[in-house]
């Protein structure tokens, strides 16, 4: 079986030796006394006579092979063959030049399109930046809404639900508006509870009360309450808390300022750290502001409550904290028919604010909300 593959090389081998030993054109074997010469295309062999060639011709082609080692001379089928070629490539030398000039038409509106998307993208990032900036406009005008509409409103923190399976919603509207008057009683406020246009819980009930969402009356009574909010912690109510209610885009701010101050406390130079100063975020909450000082803290021990409780009653004492009523009929206040103007009141209620802030040894304290 391994010597057949040999066997039938051998016979090709032979068959090629006697077709370059036989003419093509007569089908005969040269001789040594024959003249023939061999096709540079097709390497077949011809006498000289087959392949109709002249004496002058023959000793011409066979000095050119002496000379180059090879023949220019073709027979006539492969003369044939290489005049249709010929043609052939003619031919697609032609499609080929019609092809390269499409080719560069379609370059050149490639190039066009190309051109006028960048002019698109460019009018698409123009229209982009208009709608992105209508977006903004209209949550800029959406959220100055919504400050408009909670401007009033107060969140009260840690006040207890009425309990009951048959308690009905006027019951527990009653409830909470007690509650809220007990939080006014016990911070002395001349606020009354059936002022208050709304009383809303917010979420769910669980098991802990749910933060009451109260609306006050008017400005003057929300300020006054969330100026004293922080002296509930001296009553019995110490597990309340009160605070203003913000929109999201207020609470993601301060909470953007907190960590705007914990960056820059990072780089605080060395200066700075040897004088104890730190960026600190001060203020009630919603009128929080970062600014740079020394924190102060108070030892354990140092204030005690009865001493808040002094501070906050000879606080409370003070005239210019009670406001005078409004009349209604004429727009002026009793302390405008006694000669008070308005300015004069804005810098009455900034003295209260300085006396507060100095009997806390210059430190603004924040209520901090229970859990909800």
């Amino acid at each position: 079986m391994a010597g057949r593959p040999t066997e039938g090389r051998e016979r090709e081998k032979e068959k090629e030796k006697e077709r370059r030993q036989t003419c093509v054109g007569c089908k005969k074997k040269f001789t040594k006394s024959d003249y023939c010469v061999i096709c540079g295309m097709c390497n077949y062999w011809y006498h000289k006579t087959c392949a109709g060639m002249s004496d002058e011709i023959y000793k011409c082609v066979e000095a050119y092979c002496k000379e180059n080692s090879h023949t220019f001379w073709n027979c006539m089928p492969c003369s044939a063959y290489a005049k249709g070629i010929t043609a052939r490539l003619k031919e697609l030398e032609g499609r080929l030049e019609v092809v390269e000039k499409h080719q560069e038409e379609q370059d050149q509106e490639m190039k066009s399109v190309r051109k006028e998307m960048k002019d698109t993208n460019r009018e698409v990032k123009k229209l982009e930046k208009k709608v992105e900036e209508a977006k903004s406009g209209a949550c800029v005008l959406q959220e100055l809404r919504e400050r408009k509409t909670r401007r009033l409103n107060v969140v009260f923190y840690g006040i207890g639900e009425a309990e009951g399976a048959n308690t009905t919603i006027e019951d527990r509207k009653d409830w909470d508006r007690k509650s809220c008057q007990n939080v006014f009683n016990a911070l002395k406020l001349n606020i009354k509870a059936s002022s208050l246009k709304f009383l809303r819980r917010v979420g769910e009930r669980g098991d802990r009360p749910r933060p009451l969402l109260v609306g006050m009356d008017n400005m003057d009574d929300k300020e006054k309450l969330l100026a004293n909010a922080r002296y509930l912690r001296d009553t019995h109510l110490s597990k309340v808390g009160i605070s203003a209610d913000l929109t999201p885009q207020e609470l993601q701010e301060e909470r953007n300022m907190v960590t705007e101050a914990e960056n820059r406390n990072k780089d605080l130079s060395e200066e700075e750290l040897s004088k104890n100063l730190k960026w600190l975020v001060v203020g009630q909450k919603g009128e929080k502001r970062l600014i740079k000082g020394v924190e102060r803290t108070h030892p354990p021990g140092q204030q005690t409550q009865q001493n808040r409780k002094q501070t906050r009653k000879s606080t409370l004492q003070q005239p210019h904290l009670t406001r005078p009523r409004t009349n209604s009929k004429r727009g002026l206040s009793s302390s405008d028919s006694e000669g008070e103007t308005p300015t004069m009141r804005k810098g009455k209620r900034r003295q209260q604010e300085e006396v507060e802030e100095t009997s806390q040894d210059e430190q603004e304290e924040v209520v901090e909300e229970p859990q909800a």
